[in-house]
């Protein structure tokens, strides 16, 4: 891809934020703190709950990943994934949906997970930012291998 087609494609400022984000992970894990904490507030986002996966069914279907985990801690928070689209629910009731941002991550990293990768009995924590706005856009169509 050339350096055009990529500034057209991608979201302006989005790599300096993940660059940020990896940073908000790795300074309060060396430094003892919760990570959580540090790139939630960095996302202007929630930690919407904490707890260990209980169930996880996953599906690879006519192209899309579907999947659906129950996650138990204080109370049970269950999340439905249809590739990036996402809806949450908090004992029961409708929580968070996409397009706003859902993502699992280890509970004591802050490391994110993949949809597809939690494993039942894992302990994690789920965070949530509203999505960001798009200014502009575009497709790119000069796209070079």
């Amino acid at each position: 891809m050339t350096a055009k087609g990529m500034k057209e494609l991608i979201v302006a400022r989005t790599l300096i934020k993940h660059l940020d984000i990896g940073k908000r992970i790795r300074l309060p894990r060396e430094a003892g703190d919760d990570p959580l904490i540090a790139v939630a507030d960095l996302l202007g986002g929630w930690i919407l709950f904490k707890g260990r996966i209980e169930k996880k069914e996953w599906e690879d279907r006519d192209g899309y990943m579907y999947g659906d985990y129950l996650i138990s801690g204080r109370n049970t928070f269950r999340i439905w994934f249809k590739n990036e689209n996402h809806i949450t629910w908090l004992d029961d009731k409708p929580y968070v949906t996409s397009p706003d941002i859902i993502e699992i991550v280890e509970m004591y990293t802050a490391e994110p997970i993949t949809n597809t990768d939690p494993k039942e009995g894992q302990l994690v924590a789920v965070i949530s930012a509203k999505k960001r706005e798009i200014q502009k856009r575009t497709i790119c169509r000069d796209v070079r291998t």
